[in-house]
């Protein structure tokens, strides 16, 4: 037979029973169904983890000490050459200290980041997490902006006062100006204080133990660092976050395991479905080979209806699916994000929809359609003619 009488017959046997053609469809289309979403849940997850911990808290470049020391020495200066910068939109000095911090009887261990109050908020977002009170001003002093989990820990509200105890034995009580929840659950157990307050109390004035630099474009962060002098030590936001590569590899192997067992289910499904069609259709085929029908355009025949049924179930599963991830891009998901003993804070997490999506499962349903047909059409082309056609 050539291929316009098979692609006759495979079209008028295939709509000759719609609810047959619609399980078969759908089974091949639920792996593209379940795929794409899933594999937009995951590329929007990674992105929103990115964005938050780099916008709130890491920046895009950091300058480190050199070698050695501890500190930058004379910060300001540093601060000076990385704003000459070409595409730097913003600079910010932080100085960290870890203290006792106390409210009452309870203490716990905080991590204090003493910061510039009018470069930071350019740096990074974290005034869009100020949940109560606000964030410092130029001309605070002896003020604390508190972490949500901290906050929890010592009972603390904006207006009281908070004793931190540095490990120098320097100490001080801190009216707690605002607090803030970013669902990082390190930077949300610590506090925000101004920068040269901290760096009288631990003696170090002029003094930082980083500084951030924020870019017009965060992808340019590689090329701007290597154009940096080598007497700091410089690193990118994707050096400084490497967890998230280690993070999408994780998300891969589940993505490949998602794509293989729904891969299996579908052909599974499919297989069945078409062996029970081939066997209900046993006395049409006799008379098919009745007619001059070889065992070889039989399988043909079914071999092509596989094929077709691939491809009309991709369509099916890429539709449904990518409409299933487009709804979650404008309804996201809400998790808990940062959970830190029982502290954590709530974020939406939206799908991430790109046409690269559709590849896989595509491809996928369409090879296991298709090979899910070579077994029923070969049982269809060892079928007896006489058999066939006495078949009740």
């Amino acid at each position: 037979m050539n291929l316009r009488t098979l692609l006759f017959l495979a079209r008028k046997d295939l709509f000759k029973d719609w609810r047959v053609l619609f399980l078969v469809l759908l089974a091949v289309g639920s792996g593209a169904l379940a795929i794409i979403p899933l594999n937009g849940l995951l590329a929007g997850f990674t992105t929103s983890l990115t964005a938050t911990t780099v916008d709130v808290a890491v920046g895009h470049v950091i300058v480190s000490p050199p070698k050695g020391e501890t500190t930058i020495r004379d910060v300001q200066s540093v601060v000076a050459a990385m704003a000459a910068q070409p595409n730097v939109s913003a600079v910010a000095p932080r100085l960290y200290a870890r203290a006792m911090a106390s409210n009452r009887n309870d203490t716990e261990s905080a991590v204090i980041r003493g910061v510039d109050a009018e470069t930071e908020p350019r740096a990074t977002t974290i005034t869009e997490y100020i949940v109560a009170g606000r964030f410092l001003e130029p001309h605070d002093q002896d003020t604390i902006v508190v972490g949500r989990t901290l906050a929890d820990q010592l009972e603390l509200q904006v207006g009281e006062r908070v004793r931190l105890l540095f490990a120098n034995g320097n100490e001080g009580r801190f009216l707690v100006q605002g607090i803030y929840d970013t669902g990082v659950s390190d930077l949300d157990g610590g506090g925000y204080m101004p920068l040269r307050r901290l760096q009288s109390l631990l003696d170090l004035h002029s003094q930082a133990s980083e500084v951030v630099v924020r870019l017009t474009d965060k992808e340019q962060s590689a090329n701007f660092a290597s154009q940096l002098p080598s007497q700091w030590t410089i690193e990118t936001w994707q050096q400084h976050m490497s967890f998230i590569e280690g993070f999408q590899s994780n998300a891969n192997i589940i993505q490949q395991m998602m794509v293989v067992l729904s891969v299996l289910a579908a052909g599974i499904a499919t297989a069945v479905l078409m062996y029970t069609n081939v066997q209900h259709k046993t006395r049409a085929i006799g008379i098919l080979k009745a007619i001059g029908g070889r065992n070889r355009s039989i399988l043909q025949l079914y071999v092509l209806e596989g094929l077709l049924i691939g491809v009309a179930g991709a369509i099916v599963g890429d539709i449904l699916g990518s409409a299933l991830t487009l709804y979650l891009s404008v309804h996201p998901i809400q998790t808990v994000l940062g959970i830190s003993e029982g502290a954590g804070r709530t974020i939406s997490i939206a799908t991430s929809f790109s046409w690269s999506l559709l590849i896989v499962p595509t491809l996928s349903a369409i090879v296991i359609a298709t090979l899910a047909s070579l077994y029923p059409a070969w049982q269809a082309a060892r079928i007896n003619i006489v058999e066939a056609i006495w078949h009740g």
